[in-house]
């Protein structure tokens, strides 16, 4: 797949995804809310780094920053969550503790590993 490709495929994806978060904010669906705008993030994080001619490299690169700050912030929110777990981190509408800083910096592990999944297609 070319960066123009993967660009334009992780464009379609974060058209979704905001759409996502869209609802979910407009649901005052709390974590889960604040786990879509995190997916929104990590993949406009991603699209922003192909904008500036950035390596796949780089978005790895911003993934494990991303989640190694995903690691500290579920820690000390009390959540536990398998960072080399599945593409998605699984979250339901009642999950607890309510830490929507949290669940926001996994949805953005989310959306970066969106996008090297998309790049790996």
């Amino acid at each position: 797949m070319t960066t123009v490709q993967l660009a334009t495929t992780i464009r379609a994806s974060l058209a979704a995804a905001e759409d996502y978060a869209t609802a979910a904010a407009a649901a005052d669906d709390g974590n889960h809310a604040a786990w879509a705008v995190g997916k929104v993030h990590g993949l406009r994080q991603a699209r922003d780094l192909l904008d500036q001619n950035a390596s796949l490299n780089d978005i790895h690169q911003a993934e494990r920053a991303a989640t190694t700050a995903a690691i500290a912030a579920t820690t000390t929110a009390g959540i536990v969550w398998n960072p080399a777990g599945s593409l998605d981190a699984t979250i339901t509408h009642d999950t607890t503790p309510t830490a929507p800083d949290a669940w926001n910096a996994i949805g953005r592990v989310n959306g970066l590993r969106l996008a090297l999944h998309i790049a790996d297609a």
